[in-house]
């Protein structure tokens, strides 16, 4: 077990930032805490689709997870594309949701990645 260094939580943070901007979620409110987790993931997302809300949580301890370079750049990137699918998972799971609002959500999803990743 080790703690997770500050270090560490500040490359979440800013990678998760990175993706937030370029994928074009302005209109959450995402929130990036350092936190003991309740679990032994290294990092987990706590989203509310109807509120726009979002918090990336990386873990204040690493439970022994055998962490590689980078694994935080990648757990960010990771849990920032959960806060995009949320939208989508809210509206599929409604049972007022018509096909056209489904298809709407997931169009704005692909193009969120397309233009994050054009030319990549």
């Amino acid at each position: 077990m080790r703690k997770t260094p500050k270090k560490e939580f500040d490359k979440f943070k800013a990678e998760a930032i990175k993706w937030i901007e370029l994928l074009g979620m302005g209109e959450w409110d995402i929130g990036i805490a350092l936190v003991e987790l309740p679990t032994e993931l290294y990092a987990m997302s706590e989203t509310s689709a109807k509120t726009m809300r979002a918090q990336l949580l990386l873990n204040k301890i690493t439970h022994g997870l055998d962490c590689y370079e980078g694994y935080e750049l990648d757990a960010a990137r990771h849990e920032v594309f959960h806060v995009l699918h949320g939208h989508v998972e809210r509206i599929a799971s409604s049972r007022w949701a018509s096909q056209g609002q489904l298809y709407d959500a997931l169009e704005r999803m692909v193009i969120s990645l397309e233009r994050a990743t054009h030319g990549l």
